[in-house]
C-alpha cells in the first residue's frame, strides 16, 4: 500500500461501505493485550511516498481471503480484489 504525508497528494481516509468491524477483531484484541505500536510498517520511498507493509500478527494482509485466487474465475477475483481492497481502505 502506497501512502503519503505531502497534502497535495493525499487522499483522506473514509470509513469504506461495506466495512466490517469483524474483520478487526484480532487487531482490538492486539491492543487490549497491550500491543503498543502500529500493525504495520513504513518504508520511505522518494517523493514522501511510503511503501506501507505488514507488520506482526495483525497487518495490512488480509489472511487467508487470498487463498481461491489461483483457481477462482475472473469475476470470483474481482470479488477476492474488492475485499482486500476494502479490508486496507477500513483497516486505515
Amino acid at each position: 500500500m502506497c501512502l503519503t504525508d505531502h497534502p497535495d497528494n493525499r487522499i483522506s481516509f473514509e470509513k469504506p461501505k461495506g466495512y466490517d468491524e469483524r474483520w478487526f477483531e484480532l487487531l482490538l484484541r492486539n491492543y487490549e493485550s497491550g500491543e503498543p505500536g502500529l500493525p504495520w510498517i513504513n518504508s520511505a520511498m522518494p517523493n514522501r511516498k511510503t511503501d506501507t507493509n505488514n507488520r506482526l500478527g495483525f497487518s495490512t494482509d488480509f489472511i487467508g481471503q487470498n487463498y481461491a485466487w489461483p483457481e477462482a474465475s475472473y469475476a470470483d477475483r474481482d470479488v477476492i480484489r474488492i475485499r482486500h481492497r476494502l479490508y486496507q481502505q477500513g483497516l486505515m
